[in-house]
């Protein structure tokens, strides 16, 4: 599955990618929850998926805090970590 997936993700022109991705930060940035929340939970978009850029951008404009996934070694597991960006 996630192989069909990621060939599928493969044959997308990277205009209607960065296109679409716009229109969904936009959408999900209108949100009330994500205006009122003071923290905002996301990922580091890589190529050929659902950027993040918008959000982080207005998130840290808005003054909300970033927490990204990140690999906890006690606990052998991914949980989110606080991005601090300077």
């Amino acid at each position: 599955m996630r192989e069909a997936v990621r060939q599928a993700r493969a044959g997308l022109d990277p205009a209607w990618i960065r296109e679409a991705s716009l229109q969904i930060q936009r959408a999900a940035l209108e949100l009330p929850e994500i205006e009122a929340a003071r923290r905002i939970g996301l990922y580091l978009a890589q190529p050929r998926e659902v950027g993040t850029e918008l959000i982080i951008e207005t998130a840290r404009a808005r003054g909300q805090l970033l927490a990204l996934p990140a690999w906890n070694p006690e606990r052998n597991s991914y949980g989110m970590a606080d991005w601090l960006v300077g």
